[in-house]
This record gives structure tokens, C-alpha cells and sequence, in this order.
């Protein structure tokens, strides 16, 4: 799996990036310092830049929670694709 600059794992698709940042690398001015963070980021996808947007970052205090994490993206995707198109 690749690493980024800092050694965090990530992986991506299309053009977002999911990385994992393990409470040990958080530096305690960091917000949740003290949990394991997922963030996720997308690149800027311009002719000039491919960087990395700022991105959100879920603090995953257990396996469950990356789980329910997961369930919520699903069911805000069915959600919005069960919706009727508009006329």
C-alpha cells in the first residue's frame, strides 16, 4: 500500500484520497490527538495543480465506528439515488 511523505497509508479512487493516520503520528496540538484519524481529501484536478485539496478527518476511535462510518456513506448514496430526477 502506498505512503504518503509523513510514512500515513493511503489509497485512492478517482480523485479522492483516504488516508490513515494513526494516533501515534498526531502531534497533541492536532485535533484528536489522541484517536486514529481517516481523512479524506480530493486532488484539485486543475491543468496547473494536482494537489491535494484540505480535507475532512474522522476520528475512528474503534473498528465499529469505521464500520457505521462506511453504512452512512452507502446510505446517503441510496438515499440520494432512490429520489426521482427532477422535471
Amino acid at each position: 500500500m502506498p505512503q504518503d511523505n509523513a510514512g500515513h497509508f493511503y489509497a485512492e479512487v478517482d480523485n479522492i484520497r483516504v488516508t490513515f493516520i494513526p494516533a501515534r503520528g498526531r502531534g497533541p496540538e492536532k485535533d484528536w490527538s489522541g484517536s486514529d484519524v481517516i481523512r479524506v481529501q480530493s486532488y484539485n484536478n486543475t491543468e496547473v495543480s494536482q494537489s491535494l485539496r484540505q480535507g475532512a478527518e474522522f476520528p475512528v476511535p474503534s473498528a465499529d465506528a469505521l464500520v457505521r462510518f462506511i453504512e452512512t456513506l452507502c446510505a446517503a448514496y441510496h438515499g440520494g439515488t432512490s429520489q426521482p430526477d427532477p422535471p
